[in-house]
């Protein structure tokens, strides 16, 4: 199932898959591929990526947010590669 959510949210806040990425602390090309319906998040990276839709949707409704979301995100970066114990 491609996460058309994800994309909707990246670019209603003029965010690009790169930037995205940074914040989940994944790379460009998951991103893609999750958007696509390519591939499908497990573990840390699909609890990331849940996390950082909820944190993230509230913002288009109230319109806040949208220019510094380009700079910066409040979410820690969670990286499966770095994480004890995970697997990517």
């Amino acid at each position: 199932m491609p996460y058309t959510k994800l994309r909707s949210i990246r670019t209603a806040l003029g965010l690009s898959q790169e930037a995205v990425a940074q914040q989940l602390g994944t790379t460009q090309a998951t991103i893609s591929r999750l958007e696509s319906g390519v591939h499908s998040p497990r573990g840390m990276v699909q609890r990331a990526i849940e996390q950082w839709i909820a944190a993230k949707a509230p913002l288009l409704h109230s319109g806040d947010g949208v220019s510094s979301e380009k700079q910066s995100s409040n979410l820690p970066n969670v990286s499966p590669r770095n994480s004890e114990g995970a697997t990517g």
